[in-house]
């Protein structure tokens, strides 16, 4: 059996079903994102100006070879702490915003080719 032809959707229906987010967990979404990119602010900003020996402000060069190793330990937790929070906004907006708009294009021809094989076989089942 095949599929009916259908007609090219308009711009309205496409937006109505990829279906807007409610307000809340549009709200959440947008709070989680901030709260990602101020704790990479923060970290940021920790690295190179609150944890920073006297004198010097931003990276560090020679000057960390005379740094007082505790200092220096903080700043290298601040620095994780600022490359874990990008890892994780990347992960979550990769989950939320790029896979949904790809899942689509990758899953519509492989499942019209497994939904035209699960038909041929119940054709063929029927006949006999």
């Amino acid at each position: 059996m095949l599929a009916p032809a259908m007609d090219a959707p308009s711009q309205t229906s496409l937006s109505r079903s990829r279906g807007l987010l409610p307000l809340g967990l549009r709200i959440l979404h947008a709070v989680i994102i901030v709260n990602f990119a101020a704790n990479m602010l923060y970290a940021a900003y920790m690295v190179f100006v609150g944890m920073a020996p006297e004198g010097h402000v931003g990276p560090l060069w020679s000057a960390a070879t005379s740094m007082d190793p505790q200092l220096l330990m903080i700043r290298r937790l601040y620095a994780i702490e600022f490359w874990i929070s990008t890892a994780g906004l990347a992960l979550y907006l990769a989950v939320t915003e790029y896979l949904p708009r790809l899942l689509p294009q990758l899953l519509a021809p492989l499942l019209s080719q497994i939904l035209a094989q699960l038909s041929a076989r119940t054709g063929e089942g029927i006949d006999r």
